[in-house]
């Protein structure tokens, strides 16, 4: 016999309903919205830091799902990303991936020193993003009456 407090269920149907829609409230798609809502602030924060000489850096910053790195109904992964190409002042005429220009700005390499932006980015808006991701969280669960 289990040992603790036991407790009856007066209309268990009512309980199942109540549990069934807690379920569709907090479903894949809503945790996917807060996931994708935290990591638009740590993005937001992102594109206020990064370096503007030419200001080409920052409009290539978007928000994607990973695919690759997600499991379908277990858990969703989404990235902040440099997208396209910009110009190199390096190659004549030469283009460059946003992206490759992004990581030799945080890291530095051999001919210029480090200027980190993604990093401090997310540590300055790691709790608001947790915040925004909290608060999709509720919204949804209020709007089907929940706590």
């Amino acid at each position: 016999m289990a040992r603790g407090k036991s407790y009856s269920v007066d209309n268990p149907d009512a309980l199942a309903n109540e549990i069934a829609a807690l379920d569709a409230t907090v479903s894949e798609s809503v945790l996917r919205q807060a996931a994708a809502a935290g990591v638009t602030e740590i993005k937001n924060e992102i594109a206020v830091r990064v370096p503007r000489e030419s200001g080409d850096l920052a409009s290539g910053l978007t928000v994607t799902y990973d695919r690759e790195n997600s499991t379908a109904g277990l858990n969703a992964t989404y990235l902040a990303l440099f997208v396209g190409d910009t110009k190199s002042r390096w190659k004549t005429g030469g283009k460059l991936a946003r992206k490759t220009l992004a990581a030799m700005l945080e890291g530095g390499n051999s001919r210029m020193p480090a200027h980190p932006f993604v990093r401090p980015a997310f540590e300055a808006v790691k709790q608001r993003a947790v915040d925004r991701s909290r608060d999709t969280i509720l919204s949804a669960l209020n709007k089907k009456g929940g706590p």
